[in-house]
């Protein structure tokens, strides 16, 4: 059941990142955009929310390994949402012309 759970948490909140990433940046396109807003999450993941997470260690107790990895996971994730998005916007506003 928590696993379930995580997943559909975790659907939500990639859905409002696209969202919020829809409405601040769709009309900015190639990987820039997605690196920056990969590196965000990550920051406020792992630096602004870490006293909400008791599993997750304290940012100066992390392996640089682990650093390094989470960073590129978020980086991967935000650059698909943002090539995802642009990409439909962009075919939309050809469309329109």
């Amino acid at each position: 059941m928590g696993q379930i759970l995580s997943i559909l948490v975790i659907s939500l909140l990639s859905i409002g990142i696209a969202c919020l990433y829809y409405l601040l940046l769709k009309k900015y396109d190639g990987v820039m955009p997605g690196i920056i807003v990969g590196i965000i999450i990550w920051f406020i993941l792992f630096w602004l929310m870490e006293p909400i997470f008791p599993n997750i260690p304290e940012f100066y107790r992390l392996d640089g390994n682990t650093i390094v990895t989470t960073i590129c996971l978020f980086i991967l994730y935000s650059v698909f949402i943002s090539y995802s998005i642009s990409f439909a916007y962009l075919q939309h506003i050809d469309k329109k012309q």
